[in-house]
């Protein structure tokens, strides 16, 4: 991945970005980009990601969690179940022309349950006395990107630095149950940082990389890392669009290598829709409105004599 990252800068380099942000997406795919949607501008966004885990994992050891139950600590087998649907939002808006603000959400939708075997422990009543309680799972979160370095058509990539906060009540399912007091949810909160390299090839190539870190309560640091390229099918008018990424945290539950193939098309030079795509059966739809963005600048030649 960080081969990849490094290939994207250098081809940007050898070749040259030489063609303008117009029309530029702030992301493609799941991978963001070194645009923004400049003063005034508008996105929004909802996909639907299918959502199936548990702890243990199946074919996996019980495991077991010592809980306060009725003041005293005992500890108990416990088994954590969510089956459904994923469904994050997120605006965005062009504050100024190097900057955007983003507001994003996660809902769940469908089943999702942490029970507790045996509660009372009593013998011989196997199943009769287990707990079920009904566990909430959302975040929210605001996000801020500047863009660092335009496009001055001086062979060098675009560069923007991203950071995002969220919180919200996660799984508690990773590795070992962490929440002891089941009947409330797992509150979890974190955030990730990330540098974005953009670079334009002509009219018909565009390709973009990412480095960051994400932080969460419920899973520690995690490197983040991803890639994405967008190759005009009609020019101006329609791109196919694919991303490679390293992880993403979805209020609070992670996936990894996630790659999207989708298309872009363009209503008018500034305004745009996107649709893609995972092997994961995720979608995602987004449209934006772009915003008045700063004028690249253009190399010139060499200065002439005055005398």
């Amino acid at each position: 991945m960080r081969r990849a990252v490094v290939w994207t800068v250098c081809l940007s380099v050898v070749l040259g970005a030489s063609a303008s942000e117009h029309g530029a997406f702030p992301r493609v795919g799941l991978q963001e980009t070194a645009y923004t949607l400049g003063a005034g501008g508008f996105s929004a966004s909802i996909g639907v990601s299918p959502l199936e885990t548990r702890l243990p994992r199946l074919g996996g050891a019980s495991v077991f969690q010592t809980l306060n139950i009725g003041g005293v600590e005992a500890e108990r087998e416990v088994l954590y179940e969510a089956e459904g649907s994923l469904i994050p939002i997120m605006l965005g808006f062009g504050v100024s022309e190097s900057t955007d603000l983003y507001l994003s959400g996660t809902i769940a939708v469908g089943t999702r349950q942490k029970t507790v075997k045996n509660y009372y422990d009593s013998p011989n009543l196997d199943g009769a006395l287990d707990r079920i309680y009904d566990q909430p799972l959302f975040d929210a979160g605001v996000g801020i990107k500047r863009v660092l370095k335009p496009d001055y058509g001086d062979g060098l990539p675009s560069i923007a630095f991203g950071i995002r906060a969220r919180a919200g009540y996660a799984s508690d399912d990773f590795e070992e149950f962490k929440d002891d007091t089941p009947e409330d949810g797992y509150f979890s909160a974190g955030g990730d940082a990330y540098i974005a390299l953009s670079a334009s090839f002509g009219e018909l190539l565009r390709a973009h990389g990412s480095a960051g870190l994400d932080v969460s309560q419920k899973m520690g640091a995690r490197s983040l890392a991803g890639v994405g390229i967008e190759a005009a099918a009609v020019p101006g008018q329609l791109t196919v669009v694919a991303s490679y990424a390293m992880r993403r945290n979805l209020a609070g539950i992670e996936s990894t290598s996630l790659m999207t193939v989708g298309l872009q098309y363009y209503f008018s030079p500034t305004s745009s829709a996107q649709i893609y795509a995972t092997p994961e059966q995720e979608m995602y739809f987004e449209a934006l409105r772009l915003g008045s963005k700063p004028e690249g600048l253009k190399p010139t030649g060499p200065m002439q004599e005055l005398f």
